[in-house]
């Protein structure tokens, strides 16, 4: 590891090529190199000024970093929660999963960013919020649950599906899995999210969602199928609790 200084010095220098010579800053490592030295101890706040940038390189370059930070990135969190909403797709997906991943503790209502996404304008979007969603830590979701109520940051049409993430394991998936036909899309989404909760214990739900006649619930369930295929008996534990 290097000392202080060197690593203060060569993170400006870097950030300074990043700001004004791209090629340069590609060539001397890019983003990831910029990632190694945050980890080094190069000041986070450095990072604070390239999120907010005008500049797509800069930001895409910013986001990166962030998530690679992964938990060491949640001081970000107010700053990476705007660009959720960023037109970049790259940006905006990259931003979701900061906020997902840092949203912990005292601030665990922030996930309630997450949930919001799952109604953004991007259908890419809306399924990335799925998976993180559906694999949230049960403190996520109950903080955002608590949000449904009168005067809370959510609105009430996630009050029910909120509440069967939160309760999936005491439920027969019969109870849920009929809102798959449901002809609110909201409520398909989290009988999908549902059967993603209990696929520890039961692959054949999910099964269903990849069957589904909606786009977004078949590549949802696909996705979560082929990691299980990858990965296989590993895989089913992959989600918080």
């Amino acid at each position: 590891m290097k000392d202080t200084q060197s690593v203060r010095e060569e993170g400006e220098s870097l950030i300074n090529a990043l700001l004004g010579d791209y090629p340069g800053f590609e060539q001397r490592g890019g983003a990831g190199r910029l990632h190694e030295l945050y980890c080094d101890g190069l000041a986070i706040d450095t990072l604070r000024p390239l999120l907010s940038s005008e500049s797509l390189k800069v930001k895409r370059a910013a986001i990166f970093v962030a998530s690679e930070l992964g938990e060491g990135g949640r001081e970000l969190l107010d700053d990476v929660i705007p660009l959720i909403a960023d037109v970049d797709i790259l940006v905006s997906s990259q931003a979701l999963e900061v906020v997902a991943l840092t949203s912990r503790g005292p601030r665990a209502g922030e996930f309630a960013h997450v949930v919001q996404a799952l109604e953004a304008q991007s259908s890419k979007l809306r399924v990335n919020a799925m998976d993180l969603v559906s694999s949230a830590p049960m403190e996520c979701l109950r903080a955002c649950l608590s949000q449904t109520q009168p005067n809370g940051r959510l609105s009430k049409v996630h009050r029910w599906g909120l509440d069967i993430l939160v309760n999936v394991d005491e439920l027969a998936p019969r109870e849920f899995l009929v809102r798959l036909n449901d002809h609110f899309g909201l409520n398909r989404k989290y009988a999908a999210m549902a059967a993603r909760r209990i696929f520890h214990k039961d692959v054949a739900p999910m099964k269903k969602v990849a069957d589904s006649s909606d786009p977004e619930l078949q590549v949802f369930g696909s996705q979560v199928l082929e990691m299980y295929l990858r990965l296989g008996e590993n895989f089913r534990g992959r989600v918080w609790r």
